[in-house]
């Protein structure tokens, strides 16, 4: 998974201006940053590397869970042993780094 670092700096690589300089790259860097970790990860196109890892869920009625990704499955937490979530569209980690 891209972290927000990487993410920004590539962006800032793509984005620079020798006229405009490095304080907007910055500034834009930043901005690309914080939105690209608010985004929600389609189940289509990547899933969770850790299981024990607790992160956010949405499922097809945009409902948002805490879960675990178990056994192939999306578990609620805390009591993932008992409730699963089932029509999961998107993930994403609570906090990303």
């Amino acid at each position: 998974m891209t972290t927000i670092k990487e993410f920004a700096e590539e962006y800032a690589k793509e984005k620079t201006n020798p006229v405009r300089g490095f304080v907007l790259n910055s500034y834009l860097a930043f901005k690309a940053g914080a939105e690209f970790a608010q985004q929600w990860i389609s189940v289509e196109e990547e899933l969770p590397d850790n299981p024990d890892e607790v992160i956010l869920v949405k499922d097809m009625g945009d409902n948002v869970y805490t879960a675990v990704w178990e056994h192939n499955a999306w578990y609620v937490v805390p009591f993932h042993t008992d409730v699963m979530i089932e029509n999961v569209k998107y993930w994403r980690p609570i906090e990303r780094k």
